[in-house]
């Protein structure tokens, strides 16, 4: 299940592709309330990120969650994740609140969320597509997180 997430995550990362899709299953109060667990997630991940709360961190990614990155291995686990995200804190800056959404889907206990992030003082921008799933405990955790710069524009 784990490695269909991440190659979603990465297909939807391709430009063109981020479209409104078809879901996992299930009614659409079940995706409406995944997308909002999964938006409510993401804004923790973020606060904790550019508060530098890395104690609050382990608990918002799965386990054997998976980020994956343009330019590096895909880090598996959520210690190395975490990991990754404390390396990068002082040499990226924040993640600005203005991020923009491109696309939000949730079905059943899956969802994903699609868009473009600037980090630090607008020097750097992001496409990121992360998918979220539901726990056996009931909590909502980050499985997948894929980011990559976008192609550059047509000169």
């Amino acid at each position: 299940m784990r490695m269909l997430l991440a190659c979603a995550a990465v297909a939807a990362l391709a430009p063109g592709v981020a479209v409104a899709g078809a879901g996992t299953g299930g009614d659409a109060d079940d995706g409406a309330r995944m997308v909002a667990d999964a938006q409510r997630v993401e804004k923790a991940i973020i606060a904790a990120y550019n508060n530098r709360r890395w104690d609050e961190l382990p608990s918002l990614f799965a386990e054997d969650g998976v980020l994956l990155s343009g330019n590096a291995e895909p880090i598996r686990g959520r210690a190395a994740i975490v990991e990754f995200y404390k390396s990068g804190r002082d040499v990226y800056g924040e993640i600005n609140e203005d991020w923009e959404v491109l696309r939000v889907e949730g079905s059943g206990t899956l969802a994903n969320l699609t868009g473009v992030v600037t980090l630090g003082p607008g020097r750097i921008r992001l496409w990121y597509t992360d998918s979220y799933e539901r726990q056996p405990d009931g909590s909502t955790q980050m499985v997948v997180n894929a980011f990559a710069l976008p192609e550059r524009p047509a000169e």
